[in-house]
């Protein structure tokens, strides 16, 4: 939680220092918020499973309320959370998608959205339904674990090939990167959502001892403590290209 403390300063400042926000579109938002994209990472495949969990919890909902009416509680301490998860969503769609370089602040939102909205559904019913909704649940969060270790298979030994040559280059230079695409698997395809290759290439600065990453856009910014190699002394004189 303290870093969304630091989002949201960083948001309330962007509010005073930008005259306004990068907007995707209602229909963007609306695939979004119904895609449950805070939780689609690489490939469209776990949509469908999120509209699972999604109908699953929305007969959560409607079987939470028709509990709660039908024992006349109209107003519990849970409801708090369905306050903030109403909050949430209003923040969702009124937000910009980025402020400045800092971007996902829909993402960041979106993510807590159905958190919230977990505690104010009733657990005690039927132990038919607990048990229904539990296996229901299970075998969602399966799907999404075992298609998302899949993809992170998959990628992990693409990156190790791209960072193959980690330990040849030499001390006291500089490298930049060069690719058509930081989007494009062998094995997944177009990568949608992330581009899993652009800073796996940070690496070889990491494990070499005063290496210059040129092309690491971090230090355009002046909240990132990598401003060294940000000059124009530098501009054509990479040692070492990375393709």
């Amino acid at each position: 939680m303290p870093i969304y403390f630091v989002l949201a300063t960083y948001y309330l400042q962007s509010l005073k220092d930008l005259s306004s926000g990068n907007y995707r579109g209602i229909k963007w938002i609306w695939e979004y918020f119904w895609g449950v994209k805070s939780i689609v990472y690489f490939t469209d495949w776990h949509i469908p499973v999120n509209h699972a969990l999604l109908g699953v919890l929305g007969l959560a909902a409607v079987m939470s309320l028709i509990y709660r009416i039908s024992r006349k509680e109209w107003i519990k301490q849970s409801d708090l959370f369905l306050l903030i998860s109403i909050i949430f969503t209003f923040m969702f769609f009124r937000a910009p998608w980025s402020f400045g370089p800092g971007g996902w602040i829909n993402d960041r939102i979106h993510l807590y959205i159905l958190l919230m909205l977990a505690p104010w559904l009733i657990h005690n019913g039927h132990r038919v339904f607990q048990v229904g909704f539990t296996l229901a649940l299970v075998v969602i969060t399966l799907l999404h674990f075992g298609r998302t270790a899949y993809d992170h298979g998959r990628l992990s030994a693409e990156m190790a090939e791209e960072v193959s040559a980690v330990n040849l280059i030499e001390p006291h230079t500089t490298y930049t990167i060069r690719s058509s695409s930081w989007n494009q698997s062998d094995s997944l395809g177009n990568v949608k959502y992330v581009a899993p290759f652009l800073h796996v290439i940070a690496l070889y600065d990491i494990v070499n001892k005063d290496i210059g990453h040129l092309a690491n856009y971090e230090a355009n910014y002046n909240y990132f403590p990598v401003n060294f190699f940000n000059h124009s002394f530098y501009n054509g004189k990479e040692d070492y290209v990375v393709a």
